[in-house]
């Protein structure tokens, strides 16, 4: 059974039963030869279509990018996107990128571990971060309140007998503490114990602790000297632009002139101002000499990774108890729109619970899919045989008309040349679709005008077959402009672009000019 079907579907691609005769007409007089062709001069290859890439071009900027994302690897193409999945807008009819033809916004913050909703104002004040939810610094686990009974002193007191302080007796006390369930991790093995009696004051504890870090202090410090020189700069630009144009208005009197030679000085000594050599520093950087060998015990099952000691805002802790614990990161959701048009195509619900959305407009929801199923070789013409196939995307409620045209990029032909009008079915084979005369009429026109090239169909899935050859390079891209016609839930006709490419491989036979398996085939 394996076999027949293999035998029908190479019949199916070339237009001949393999192994039977075949008649050649002469490309110079016309006259027909008799040439016979084996079964194994059709050799199918299903790993060089797995192997393609399909990608589909962007409406705006042309970049070829796939319908749900990145889709090269490292050494991909010049010319494809990998950045961002497509989305497809309806007002423009046109596919976009989402790297350079789609814009973003942020509608809401969140907390992807407790799911709350964070303003804008508590998003800076917490530095983008949770304030009540916490995660592991060993395994990055999120962190639960845990409580138990300790001995922890009294504060001291002062006696009315006595002028001396006095500390009162340790009794039990109920201690919050934050506990990692995974690899036993907590607070209060830290070199200073993180410990409340609630796990408000705890939480209220950690904030205070974190703000009163000395490196936390220091990168603040360095963030508001960049933002500070950064509104100085912006202050003699605009003054020096205010300047400007007063002496090109004919307002030299009032202001006196300015030579050339005082705008080199203050161009010469701002250089100078800006310069790292007379940034003087408040203390001198000390540097280590470079055989400086480290005078704690190595423990390499206790000792800190690299991207642990990253995550920890402290540079010095090198063990693993040295960590302190962190704080949950916030997640954003991101509304998109067309750049061109403003059209909103991507609204997520603002609640964290839910991960739907209010509107997804993903071109994997309207656009065909198209897939390369299968290539065979015919080693006696050197032609290529391709079938191809193309899915109506289920979500549609409504047949898709289609008008396909195939081109190959540099030298080689492609059989059929002309464009190829057919339609894509819907997926519910109980569809009344199915059972109107438009289905009728669709089919019977589809019966008689594409013989030969459309090999099956089922549903909402077409095969097409296509020919490519003679071919120069083992590289094939196999280009499609398909326009998509008229339908009740899209009232105007939109054309896109979709590419094939995949590598053949390179000991391929030199295809003869005389003859192709058009003529083969007649």
């Amino acid at each position: 059974m394996a076999m027949e079907g293999s035998r029908r579907l190479k019949e199916a691609l070339f237009g001949r039963a393999p192994g039977s005769t075949t008649i050649a007409t002469s490309a110079v007089d016309g006259t027909s030869g008799i040439t016979s062709s084996s079964t194994s001069s059709v050799k199918p290859s299903i790993s060089l279509a797995r192997g393609a890439r399909v990608r589909y071009g962007c409406g705006g900027c042309g970049a070829w990018s796939g319908l749900a994302g990145a889709t090269t690897t490292g050494g991909g193409a010049a010319g494809v996107s990998d950045e961002g999945a497509g989305y497809w807008c309806g007002d423009c009819g046109a596919v976009r990128c989402g790297a350079r033809c789609v814009t973003a916004e942020v509608e809401a913050q969140y907390c992807g571990q407790c799911l709350d909703n964070v303003t804008s104002y508590d998003a800076a004040l917490f530095r983008h971060r949770c304030k009540k939810c916490f995660r592991c610094p060993a395994c990055l686990a999120p962190l639960s309140f845990a409580q138990q009974l300790a001995r922890v002193a009294d504060q001291p007191t002062t006696t009315a007998s006595a002028a001396t302080p006095t500390t009162g007796a340790t009794a039990p006390q109920r201690v919050v503490y934050l506990h990692c369930s995974f690899c036993r991790w907590n607070s209060l093995a830290l070199p200073s114990p993180l410990h409340a009696d609630s796990p408000t004051a705890l939480v209220t504890s950690f904030i205070k602790r974190e703000r009163g870090d000395e490196s936390q202090k220091r990168v603040a410090e360095q963030v508001e000297a960049f933002h500070r020189e950064h509104r100085e700069a912006r202050l003699r630009a605009h003054i020096a632009a205010f300047v400007s144009g007063v002496q090109e208005g004919g307002q030299k009197a009032p202001l006196g002139p300015i030579t050339v030679e005082q705008v080199e000085q203050a161009r010469l000594a701002q250089d100078a101002k800006l310069s790292l050599a007379a940034v003087k520093r408040e203390s001198p950087l000390q540097l280590a000499p470079d055989d400086t060998l480290p005078s704690y015990p190595l423990q390499v099952s206790q000792t800190a990774t690299l991207d642990q000691r990253l995550l920890d805002p402290n540079p010095d802790c090198r063990l693993v108890s040295e960590l302190s614990a962190q704080r949950w990161l916030l997640g954003t959701r991101v509304s998109k729109r067309c750049r061109p048009c403003g059209k909103l195509l991507i609204k997520p619900d603002l609640i964290g619970a839910k991960t739907d959305f209010k509107r997804q407009h993903a071109a994997l929801f309207y656009l065909p899919l198209i897939s390369l199923e299968e290539v065979l070789q015919d080693e006696a013409s050197g032609w290529w045989a391709f079938r191809v196939v193309l899915a109506n995307p289920p979500q549609r409620s409504s047949h898709l008309p289609l008008i396909i045209t195939a081109s190959v990029e540099g030298a080689g032909e492609v059989q059929p040349a002309q464009p190829v009008e057919t339609f894509l079915g819907v997926a519910d084979e109980y569809d009344k679709f199915w059972e109107t005369d438009v289905y009728g009429e669709l089919s019977e026109r589809d019966r008689k005008q594409n013989e030969g090239v459309v090999l099956h169909r089922h549903l909402n899935k077409l095969a097409l077959r296509y020919r490519v050859g003679p071919l120069a390079s083992s590289h094939v891209k196999l280009q499609f402009k398909i326009t998509m016609g008229r339908t009740p839930a899209t009232s105007e006709e939109a054309t896109i672009a979709a590419l094939i490419e995949l590598e053949l491989p390179h000991d391929q036979p030199s295809p003869p000019s005389s003859s192709s398996p058009s003529a083969s085939s007649q």
